[in-house]
């Protein structure tokens, strides 16, 4: 046998057991049930726990203290001493800040600059975060091969991690700038966040095509660079005790739920609820959510009449949650830009059919679910009342919805981010002999 065939079968049994590795992952998160104020920490909890599942050695990174998290998560408290100060009622024991707060900080900080200095109370918070994480980091700096930083609010302390400790990073987008405010300001601290983390990352991760497309044209990201991850089938992870309490019978139940901001459209779900009660004035609307329009959609409703069908449920979850939308008879996701949507799967795994936006990254997932432009509430309009009245129609949809999601599960994800691990290890180790050579080349030449 000839040395190349000898060096080739080596080549490939260390191949075949780098491949088996186990994957040592810091994973950099901001939230998790029961502590979550949306999607983010619920999408974060369901991947960490198939990703470990799947074999991954996986640590999560959180802002606050706490003991009550999902299950098989090895969470990481980094949370910052001096935020008592700021909030002694909380004592640490959840996230003390929002991470989609408005912002209109302005930086002066040149181009050239990975990140400006924080404009804002709240983005000194996330400073503050990332120091804590990059502390941790470096004093166990031989237990992880890779970072995963998700959003905004996370990129300080992978970026600090790539650059200082040389550790390869994986930035995951489920919403942008973009899709809350319309438009991205590059002279902002989350805008340039996002902008350098998209740069600097080995890989990004979107959670629809729709996502991508916005990474590509609005922040001019290599197509190429990006990976379309879907999030998986959502099961609630609390558990719901007692029994279910059943409201308004007799009447039919239209659900928005989602943070009552412009980005999800509760302002398009009033619209479609004044139309619809002028044909069905026994439809009860259930708006479910909390956020910076919420005063606004209170008042404005009030002063069109339109309270006496219009419930506003507050931010609900677990249990609370489940009944909403196992209550609904249709649910309704006006987004004007949704990067994902996991209302809307929630909805549908309790068999309630879903009225989508076009703008969604849900509709990539679920192609049967009735689709409309967010605007078109007359559309909308005759599509809730096609699901009210028709019921054979109405089980066609859920049955699609379901058959549908039944092929997007969490652990098909995991398995596709898994191999995105994979690549950007093996990336990273390409890169090391090269650098040693280079490194020998350079003495050489030295002490010649």
């Amino acid at each position: 046998m000839t040395t190349k065939y000898l060096l080739a079968g080596k080549q490939k049994a260390c191949y075949h057991v780098d491949v088996q590795k186990k994957l040592r992952v810091l994973m950099i998160g901001w939230e998790l049930p029961p502590h979550n104020s949306g999607g983010l920490g619920t999408a974060c909890a369901q991947m960490a726990q198939a990703l470990t599942a799947d074999g991954c050695e996986l640590k999560f990174t959180l802002p606050y203290i706490t003991n009550d998290y999902p299950d098989g998560i090895e969470v990481v408290d980094c949370h910052s001493e001096s935020w008592a100060d700021f909030f002694p009622e909380y004592q640490n024991t959840r996230p003390p800040f929002s991470a989609y707060s408005p912002v209109i900080a302005i930086s002066d900080s040149d181009d050239d600059t990975p990140l400006p200095p924080p404009g804002s109370w709240m983005e000194d918070r996330v400073e503050e975060y990332a120091r804590q994480v990059y502390a941790y980091a470096l004093a166990h700096l031989d237990e992880f091969d890779l970072v995963h930083a998700h959003d905004w609010m996370t990129i300080p302390a992978a970026i600090m991690i790539k650059q200082k400790l040389g550790k390869p990073f994986v930035a995951h987008f489920h919403s942008t700038e973009y899709d809350r405010s319309g438009s991205i300001d590059r002279s902002t601290y989350i805008g340039r966040c996002e902008t350098a983390g998209m740069r600097l990352a080995d890989r990004v991760l979107a959670v629809s095509y729709y996502t991508k497309r916005v990474l590509v044209e609005q922040y001019q990201v290599d197509p190429c660079k990006i990976d379309v991850v879907h999030n998986g089938v959502v099961r609630f992870l609390q558990n719901v005790s007692g029994q279910e309490k059943v409201f308004a019978q007799g009447r039919p139940v239209v659900v928005f739920m989602g943070r009552l901001t412009m980005q999800k459209g509760p302002d398009y779900f009033i619209r479609l609820a004044e139309k619809l009660m002028t044909q069905r004035p026994n439809i009860l609307f259930i708006v479910s959510g909390m956020g910076d329009m919420y005063q606004h959609l209170l008042l404005s409703t009030a002063s069109k009449s339109l309270s006496a069908n219009l419930l506003f449920s507050g931010f609900v979850r677990g249990g609370a949650q489940q009944a909403i939308l196992r209550r609904a008879d249709v649910f309704v996701m006006p987004s004007v830009s949704e990067p994902f949507g996991l209302s809307a799967a929630e909805a549908a795994m309790n068999h309630t059919p879903v009225i989508a936006s076009k703008n969604s990254g849900v509709v990539e997932v679920m192609t049967g679910s009735p689709q409309f432009d967010f605007w078109d509430v007359d559309a909308m309009a005759a599509e809730v009342l096609h699901l009210l009245d028709d019921h054979e129609y109405r089980q066609r949809v859920v049955d699609d919805q379901l058959s549908k999601l039944d092929h997007n599960t969490w652990k098909k994800s995991a398995h596709k981010i898994e191999k995105i691990y994979r690549r950007v290890s093996a990336s990273e180790a390409a890169k090391k002999p090269r650098r040693q050579v280079r490194a020998k080349r350079k003495g050489n030449t030295t002490h010649a």
